[in-house]
């Protein structure tokens, strides 16, 4: 049975093909990305009803995100940071 999930797929060992198009586009070697995916410093995104190119985000690659929510001294309202 294939995994429901890009992250579960790749612990699995699985490298799909958008895995090696998102590996190819970030220079890295497929097997290395899927590990990323597999312990979750990586993730592949991409809207199956759209036609674009899968994207590797997390720290092997180009491109990371870092959100940090919360409250501060200056603004304590978690509805805001929400």
């Amino acid at each position: 049975m294939i995994a429901p999930t890009r992250m579960k797929r790749a612990q699995q060992g699985i490298i799909s093909d958008e895995v090696r198009a998102a590996a190819a586009e970030e220079s890295l070697n497929p097997e290395i990305l899927r590990a990323a995916i597999a312990d979750g410093t990586a993730v592949l995104v991409r809207n199956k009803n759209r036609r674009i190119k899968p994207l590797a985000l997390g720290g092997l690659t180009r491109v990371k995100i870092n959100a940090n929510i919360g409250t501060s001294s200056a603004a304590a309202s978690i509805d805001a940071e929400l």
